[in-house]
């Protein structure tokens, strides 16, 4: 039995749908743990009783790590989310003493292959981190990280818990959608790991974390009708910034926009192959996703504002998030550098003997630090708030 852990809010319920119906396809036995960063998205998810999925609560989590109130308290509300990365984790393994290994996975991932890939890599180690595998020309990108937290792996062991924990430490004291040099927000923490940690692997596997941002890195090709990525076939890719799922057109991919060389690209087998397939999960993802009876409009379904020149000059990029999470006009984007994407999901209530899980900050696994704790000392989180990737 695998364990991976997401976060999501309900208007990315529908990545979250294809996202695991590509894990059923590919893998062995699992279990998804989504944390639910509104009550639409947690109410939804605990009514449809998903085989595989254990919906948690933002709530539940907040009240077991006490000091994610006083981080929301100074952070944006993606700043917030991203602080999560690294609790989320944390929790589960203090809630379900059965999880050996946990992964975190983003939610714009789709499996095209068998993810035993990665955990034949990591072998007996105890973290599994992916680099962005940037070309030479793109290096300059490595300010926002070498590694992308699209997938990552952590063991129940010394090392993995002391590298979680510090995590943990380093997002609760700076976790902000900036590059300062030597930080950007959950993500560049991972580049210490390799030197601070002992049996961190880096997976080498070409077919694992294909993405915009490295996708003409490589050759491919059909083998027994799977897509291969030079020698290794093809087992996930990250499809961040896709959001016209109808329109599986190569202008609407992105990749053009992390371009960095003139090389000739195979556009043809990369769209039938990767971006088709997808386009029709989320076809039918977002089908089911009408049945829920929630009220909201799906990713693909996007409207934009315009943001006054001031917020584009000061920050670009955070102006970018907004424009990407808002709901009127019709500005078009601006053309900015785009950065490699820390953009996750949520999780369910975990319970032990009916209580929720609580405790007074997570220093240790420990269970006996778990405690329960009353539904009238939870953390509220206003429904209004939805985290848009």
């Amino acid at each position: 039995m695998r364990h991976y852990c997401t976060y999501f809010d309900h208007k990315f319920i529908p990545r979250g749908l294809a996202l695991l119906a590509s894990m059923r396809r590919h893998g062995g036995p699992f279990r998804l743990y989504v944390l639910c960063l509104d009550d639409l998205c947690y109410d939804a998810l605990v009514r449809q009783k998903l085989p595989d999925v254990v919906p948690i609560a933002l709530p539940a989590l907040e009240a077991y790590d006490r000091d994610l109130s006083t981080a929301r308290a100074r952070r944006s509300l993606i700043e917030y989310y991203f602080t999560l990365t690294p609790a989320f984790p944390l929790y589960l393994l203090a809630a379900y003493p059965d999880i050996d290994i946990i992964t975190y996975l983003d939610s714009d991932l789709y499996f095209f292959g068998n993810p035993e890939a990665v955990f034949e890599e990591l072998g007996g180690g105890s973290v599994a981190i992916i680099g962005h595998r940037f070309t030479e020309e793109g290096k300059f990108r490595e300010r926002y990280g070498v590694f992308n937290v699209g997938w990552v792996s952590w063991r129940r062991d010394e090392s993995g818990l002391a590298c979680l924990e510090w995590y943990r430490e380093r997002c609760l004291e700076w976790c902000f959608d900036d590059a300062d040099g030597v930080r950007f927000a959950d993500q560049k923490y991972l580049d210490e790991w390799p030197e601070r940690f002992p049996r961190v692997r880096a997976i080498a596997h070409k077919g694992c974390n294909l993405a915009p941002w490295n996708v003409e890195n490589y050759k491919y090709s059909l083998r027994n009708d799977h897509l291969h990525v030079d020698d290794d076939p093809l087992v996930f890719y990250h499809f961040h910034g896709f959001k016209k799922f109808a329109e599986p057109v190569w202008e609407n991919t992105v990749i053009d926009s992390y371009r960095t060389t003139t090389r000739p690209m195979q556009t043809d087998i990369i769209l039938e192959r990767i971006y088709k397939p997808y386009s029709d999960a989320m076809a039918e993802a977002i089908a089911l996703f009408d049945t829920f009876g929630i009220k909201a409009t799906p990713p693909m379904e996007l409207r934009h504002t315009g943001a006054p020149p001031s917020a584009l000059a000061t920050n670009p990029w955070r102006w970018y998030l907004d424009w990407t999470r808002s709901g009127s006009a019709e500005t078009p984007a601006p053309r900015i550098d785009p950065k490699p994407a820390r953009f996750s999901e949520p999780a369910p209530r975990p319970q032990t003997d009916g209580q929720l899980l609580a405790g007074p900050g997570v220093n240790t696994l420990l269970p006996s630090l778990i405690t329960p704790v009353a539904d009238e000392d939870l953390v509220e989180i206003d429904a209004n708030d939805v985290f848009e990737h």
